[in-house]
């Protein structure tokens, strides 16, 4: 490659937070080698391959699959019916690469093929690159919606208690700028909990109310946080509830309905008249869950529903 295709390389390393990925590479690539349009196509090993660049491949998966490893191919090597090079590069880790260039008219200069086998070292490693960045933003999204469905929000703070990240669930009006809103007493008690992790003198969570939410505050040295205040939403409603419930310990659909009254906080005569029941009938669900459940007793139930999946929901 010519010393002034640093322009080419540092799109390539950047490919990963292109949307759509890539996007800068290929536009570099195809400016570069005169291309009509370029194209990349990376193939996790097991996995299908994810084709990027505009318009259809001059290339099937067959004649991907039998190309060598970096050896350039011409639209001769495989009577295409329009000029291009293409190139096969092993990424780093595991998984193949393929860069194609396409183009109307005229063939390729002979240069192009020595260009593609410059960028391969580069493709490998960019590949590479692009898979982590793919997996940790997969990582991300399911972290993000395991906490949406536990009715988790939360905030990072800084030493100074300025929040530095927050979930998207975070209550409106929690936050003016970049600082909680709090009453005096929750705010003093934050800021002395803040500044003792940031001298290393504690490493104790601390419990809060905020509002009607309750809120947990713990160290957490990272990404320039000094600590990370959870909040606790609103636990599912029952209509939302029971037919989990009944799927997972095995109940009637009135056991269910019932049971989502009771884990919604509602004494056994309070679920009842939710649900039109007499009172002995009311006593009659609650004993069937009991017995279904294992449980002594209505805390009990309670309990075995809060540590089931049903706070997954």
């Amino acid at each position: 490659m010519r010393a002034d295709d640093s322009d080419i390389l540092v799109a390539l390393y950047r490919s990963a937070q292109d949307s759509p990925a890539w996007t800068g590479f290929l536009r570099a690539l195809a400016a570069r080698t005169g291309a009509t349009v370029a194209h990349l196509v990376a193939q996790r090993e097991g996995e299908l391959p994810q084709a990027f660049g505009q318009g259809a491949l001059p290339l099937t998966g067959d004649a991907l699959a039998r190309m060598r490893y970096l050896r350039p191919y011409s639209g001769d090597d495989m009577a295409a019916a329009q000029p291009f090079r293409a190139l096969r590069v092993r990424a780093e880790g595991g998984g193949d690469a393929w860069v194609i260039v396409v183009r109307q008219g005229d063939d390729f200069a002979s240069s192009t093929s020595a260009v593609l086998s410059g960028l391969a070292p580069h493709i490998a490693l960019a590949a590479a690159q692009f898979w982590r960045q793919e997996r940790a933003l997969a990582g991300q999204s399911a972290a993000q919606n395991m906490a949406d469905r536990l009715g988790i929000s939360w905030v990072l703070l800084g030493g100074n208690g300025a929040a530095i990240l927050t979930s998207d669930t975070v209550p409106l009006g929690l936050l003016i700028g970049d600082k909680l809103r709090l009453a005096q007493t929750a705010q003093r008690q934050l800021t002395q909990q803040i500044s003792s992790y940031a001298q290393g003198q504690n490493t104790k969570p601390m419990a809060m109310i905020i509002g009607s939410r309750q809120a947990l505050l713990v160290p957490f040295s990272a990404h320039g946080a000094v600590a990370i205040l959870y909040l606790l939403h609103a636990k599912p409603a029952p209509d939302q509830a029971w037919p989990i419930l009944a799927d997972i310990f095995a109940l009637t659909p009135n056991e269910a309905r019932f049971a989502a009254e009771l884990a919604g906080g509602k004494t056994i005569a309070q679920a009842g008249a939710a649900l039109g029941f007499t009172v002995e009938t009311a006593r009659h669900y609650s004993k069937q869950l009991y017995a279904k459940l294992g449980a002594a007793g209505q805390v009990e139930v309670v309990r075995r529903i809060e540590n089931s999946v049903y706070r997954l929901l």
